[in-house]
């Protein structure tokens, strides 16, 4: 194991990047100890060597799921079966830290090679990750002093980072010699001073997250029940001259009021410290175990005792981690097979198929551009296309109005609703569910009145936007890669049930569209 430590503003007083290359013979067999050891050093980039992956390989497929960011290019294959594919190199990054695959015609076929530029703030630099085996040939020299010469032409900081199998402790060798004159031909020296699986440097402040939400365990439903019987939303006094619009940001301000009486917003820091819903207190402690054995073998002057125990103690850390990562699992399939929706989810979660966080790289305002943009541009498309055309409905189809809710129409369709609500909604749903009959009449005033003047609140139309990447292996930092998810609030939602209902069930004579 290598670090490399990278300055992420020019001065030196600010944080820094650490940089770790690991040839690791086997991503998919060590990912779980690789992801202990870089939250133990808090490392920023990993290069990794000899990954042993096919292009949809699992393993990178749940560090994406997880917000890293993955480049990564497997050996390509000499035949198509199921044997171990060798080789493979790739880069990962922690959120916040951009990735960039870098090709312009660059080609190695006396290596496996990978050149990505690395963005963290406004600041960048490119790393070549190489993975080179067999005898050494001219062929490497001349392709690897290609593409230096063209990465060179980046106005950036150079990394070289991998396993090129030459020994550099030896500097009478001649390929020794002729990878050093390579490097100093581009301005580049070999920074490696000390055995490369020596552990040590200087690890970045920690990352903390900040959210505003509301302590919902300390609700008291029963209190939230008789507050909301009180208010003005139980007192038709209160509402009966308003419009939809007006119900509608009474209904807000009424809930919102009772909820900060309860249980108001705060505002949260946590150091962002991700781990395994497996990782228990008898895995800390067992850890903790390994690491003061690693510190006494380390600083013993009779070493040979000291080794034998941190190695068995270690051994027995990766028993215990398997152990507890296949009865979670276990346990996990078998409480979920009655739900199969449930079930697949945590199959894709496991397989790393889930959800690709949204990168730090971008804004909101980023986001806003690009999608107004991208509507702009689709009016431009069809603003001289010609108007639609209609066709006339049957005589025997007529519209005149909707059918009025009843408080069991509006109480049976809150208690339907799945349990999931918008960031907009100032109560989740399952409190909603809970006070269906409580609110009901409240409720059925607003529809009628939206279904009456056939209009739709200004609020129900307010949408909060997700970008979700639509393809896990895009560039989580380009705008480009990302389509809009546009939630509504859930009362908006039971809007458009609601109006299903009070159309299908007026047809006596007429049919109502």
């Amino acid at each position: 194991m290598l670090h490399i430590h990278v300055h992420r503003h020019a001065t030196t007083s600010g944080p820094e990047l650490v940089f770790v290359h690991v040839n690791i013979r086997s991503l998919a067999d060590k990912l779980d100890d690789l992801l202990d050891v870089h939250r133990d050093l808090a490392i920023d980039i990993l290069f990794l060597g000899e990954t042993w992956h096919d292009a949809d390989s699992v393993s990178f497929s749940r560090l994406r799921a997880d917000g890293y960011q993955v480049v990564e290019r497997p050996r390509p294959r000499v035949r198509d079966d199921l044997s171990t594919n060798y080789g493979g190199v790739a880069v990962v990054a922690v959120s916040g830290v951009r990735l960039r695959r870098l090709d312009g015609g660059i080609q190695c076929e006396s290596c496996e090679l990978l050149c990505v530029r690395v963005t963290s703030a406004s600041s960048s630099s490119v790393a070549v990750v190489v993975y080179r085996t067999g005898p050494v040939t001219s062929a490497f020299f001349t392709e690897l002093s290609d593409v230096l010469d063209r990465v060179s032409t980046f106005n950036y900081p150079i990394l070289v980072v991998g396993d090129v199998n030459i020994r550099l402790d030896r500097p009478d060798d001649s390929a020794s010699r002729q990878f050093t004159d390579t490097l100093a031909a581009h301005g580049l020296a070999c920074r490696v001073t000390v055995a490369t699986h020596d552990q040590g440097g200087l690890q970045p402040s920690p990352v903390y997250t900040t959210r505003t939400s509301r302590p919902w365990r300390h609700l008291d439903a029963d209190e939230f029940r008789a507050a909301l019987m009180s208010s003005s939303l139980c007192h038709p006094d209160a509402w009966t001259d308003l419009d939809s619009d007006a119900l509608v940001r009474l209904y807000d301000a009424e809930t919102t009021a009772i909820l900060d009486r309860f249980v108001p917003a705060r505002t949260v820091t946590c150091r962002r410290r991700p781990s395994d819903p497996w990782f228990d207190q008898e895995c800390r402690l067992a850890k903790r175990r390994v690491r003061q054995l690693e510190r006494v073998a380390r600083s013993a002057d009779v070493i040979s005792s000291a080794v034998a125990e941190w190695t068995a103690e270690r051994r027995a850390y990766s028993a215990l981690l398997c152990r507890k990562r296949e009865a979670f699992w276990t346990s996990k399939v078998e409480s979920e097979r009655s739900s199969p929706r449930q079930l697949w989810r945590s199959i894709d979660a496991l397989m790393g198929r889930g959800r690709v966080p949204l990168s730090e790289a971008i804004g909101a305002a980023e986001f806003h551009r690009y999608f107004d943009a991208k509507v702009a541009d689709v009016r431009a498309l069809t603003d001289n296309a010609p108007p639609p055309s209609f066709f006339s409905a049957p005589s025997c189809c007529t519209f005149v109005n909707f059918r009025s809710l009843t408080v069991d129409d509006v109480a049976a369709a809150i208690r339907l609703l799945p349990g999931k609500q918008c960031a907009s909604d100032p109560i989740p749903t399952s409190l909603l569910k809970d006070c269906a009959d409580v609110i009901a009449p409240f409720l059925v005033e607003l529809y009628n009145k939206s279904l009456q003047t056939g209009s739709v609140p200004a609020l129900f139309k307010t949408a909060y936007i997700t970008p979700l990447l639509r393809k896990s292996d895009l560039d989580s930092a380009d705008v480009r890669s990302y389509r809009p998810i546009s939630n509504l609030p859930v009362l908006s939602k039971l809007l458009e049930r609601l109006v299903a209902t009070a159309s299908g069930s007026s047809r006596s004579g007429e049919t109502s569209a």
